[in-house]
């Protein structure tokens, strides 16, 4: 009943939380979902663009300029350095934060 929908709940968590400490990313949800992340990776910055030119950047000066060049938000490189990275600290002022909701119409929870 409850008890267990909680202590499944709790686990989960504490798994959750596991990975995070071990700085792990957490595990894909399936074939489609993978190809699906790629896809639109490279459809944003094309593998040997990315490779060549973007991926070693380390400054937000760089990283702005690299995304006039390729036309995207300076945040998608960002993002997706700090996703290879898996270090979410990085590049800070260059993602923004509660400023994606706002864009939908979505109001903030408090």
């Amino acid at each position: 009943g409850i008890m267990v929908g909680f202590q499944s709940e709790r686990r989960s968590r504490l798994r959750q939380r596991e990975r995070q400490r071990e700085n792990k990313p957490f595990p894909k949800t399936g074939v489609v979902e993978t190809e699906a992340d790629r896809f639109a990776l490279d459809m944003l910055i094309p593998p040997r663009v990315w490779d060549k030119q973007v991926r070693h950047l380390h400054l937000a000066a760089e990283i702005r300029a690299a995304a006039k060049r390729l036309c995207v938000h300076p945040a998608v490189i960002a993002g997706r350095l700090r996703r290879e990275a898996n270090d979410y600290r990085m590049h800070r002022t260059l993602v923004g934060y509660h400023q994606v909701k706002p864009l939908f119409g979505i109001a903030e929870e408090n």
